[in-house]
């Protein structure tokens, strides 16, 4: 397939989350493991999910600061965060407010347009020419994103995991979101207001607020977690995968 956004012939390897935070759920393994609804057992990734046929090297190149800052974002959470006075979660001075949006906006739409979406079942629709014009032209009115701090759990213990985008209903209104390094990011892509603070509002806001939401079920991801516990070697945080 040609460059989604351009139409150029000659396509490179896009991941859809950054390595580098892939390389940390792996730790000292060898690889990580990814699960799906639609088969029994893990498949075994080194630096995840990808795909070699949308993008091209200039519109990949597009989206490394992207990459970087959203990394760089994991990782000085912890160090840099400011604990807010009367409620569960924290301010984080960001310098670049923009490329955390775009980080945001380019992992879901990769996903969405990579084969791994299409056999999913995921789809953009109306909204996929839409936000590449927010991720590759720069232009304005952007989705409402916001980010959420967590720690997955299962029966008490913590796990290093991600979810690859998908849909969900928030107050009555679609979202998209995705998990990585601890972090929930949400976006909602038609023009309906969210009724959410601005402060939680990630595009213009330098000093972010981030809701801190303790623990989070990781069973929210059963049928997937099931499906890889029923095959091969599944991973040791799911034997035995309770009810």
């Amino acid at each position: 397939m040609p460059c989604l956004v351009c139409g150029a012939k000659d396509t490179v390897k896009a991941h859809i989350f950054p390595r580098a935070l892939m390389h940390e759920i792996r730790a000292d393994g060898k690889y990580a493991l990814s699960g799906t609804k639609l088969k029994d057992g893990a498949t075994f990734l080194q630096s995840g999910l990808w795909d070699n046929a949308i993008l091209c090297e200039a519109h990949e190149r597009m989206l490394a600061a992207a990459d970087d800052y959203g990394v760089d974002f994991c990782r000085r959470f912890e160090a840099d965060k400011i604990p807010t006075i009367g409620a569960d979660g924290f301010l984080f001075r960001q310098s670049n407010p923009a490329l955390l949006s775009q980080f945001v906006m380019s992992v879901i739409w990769r996903f969405a347009v990579s084969r791994h979406g299409r056999d999913a079942g995921i789809s953009l629709g109306s909204f996929a020419g839409t936000l590449a014009d927010w991720i590759f032209r720069g232009t304005q009115n952007r989705p409402d994103i916001f980010v959420v701090r967590h720690e997955f759990q299962i029966d008490g213990r913590t796990i290093a995991m991600a979810s690859h985008p998908h849909r969900f209903k928030l107050s009555g209104l679609n979202w998209w979101r995705f998990h990585i390094s601890g972090f929930g990011f949400q976006m909602k892509l038609d023009r309906r207001p969210s009724g959410l603070p601005a402060g939680l509002l990630v595009e213009g806001n330098h000093d972010l607020a981030v809701a801190q939401t303790g623990p989070t079920d990781a069973r929210e991801f059963r049928e997937i977690h099931e499906r890889m516990a029923a095959g091969p070697s599944p991973p040791p945080w799911l034997v035995p995968l309770e009810r």
